[in-house]
């Protein structure tokens, strides 16, 4: 047994089943939200081709546009933390070991990551549901659509992002306790639970 699959055989399986949940849940909505770029794309097309060969403009095409990246941009970032694509000062963090990587990021999800979202999510619900129950339509277009559906990707987005949250904590955890980076793409376990 490599000393990979012994750390993993630390992990219990409730734990490893809570994890692969978790981000079951981000990947599923990720590549679920991914699906928005296919009539984001179609709309600037259609945008393009109406205005330089029918000389025809839309007044809609920009609108859909930027409330389906707005939407997506909420709805993938779970995905994007579980697959470890955001951003972190990596000039430091690399050199670091597996468990002091652990502990800074234990930290930073205990005391800065889930207060400040928890907040952004109340502010975010706020947001939206004042949006819904006024029936809010955007006055900075002519057609005037509907602004709740996108207002609605905030506290959406915001609550899987928490949920992943909790999954990177705990995996941040096990790689304290263990020593070992148990769910880095290079080290994938090969036993599942």
């Amino acid at each position: 047994m490599s000393k990979l699959d012994s750390a993993y055989a630390q992990v219990p399986n409730g734990a490893k089943r809570m994890i692969s949940g978790l981000d079951a849940v981000s990947i599923w909505s990720g590549k679920a939200a991914s699906w928005m770029f296919i009539p984001m794309v179609g709309a600037l097309i259609c945008e393009v081709v109406m205005r330089y060969f029918f000389h025809s403009p839309t007044i809609w095409a920009m609108d859909v546009s930027v409330m389906l990246f707005g939407a997506n941009f909420m709805l993938c970032s779970p995905y994007c933390l579980q697959t470890g694509g955001h951003i972190r000062m990596d000039f430091f963090y690399n050199d670091w070991s597996i468990r002091r990587k652990a502990i800074t990021d234990i930290f930073m999800y205990v005391f800065f990551f889930f207060p400040a979202r928890v907040w952004f999510l109340k502010i975010g619900w706020e947001f939206f549901l004042d949006s819904f129950e006024k029936g809010e339509r955007s006055i900075m277009s002519p057609w005037m659509p509907l602004v709740w559906p996108m207002k609605f990707a905030i506290p959406l987005g915001l609550t899987l992002l928490l949920i992943q949250g909790v999954s990177e904590t705990i995996k941040a955890w096990y790689r304290f306790k263990t020593g070992e980076d148990l769910w880095s793409t290079a080290a994938e376990p090969k036993e599942e639970c």
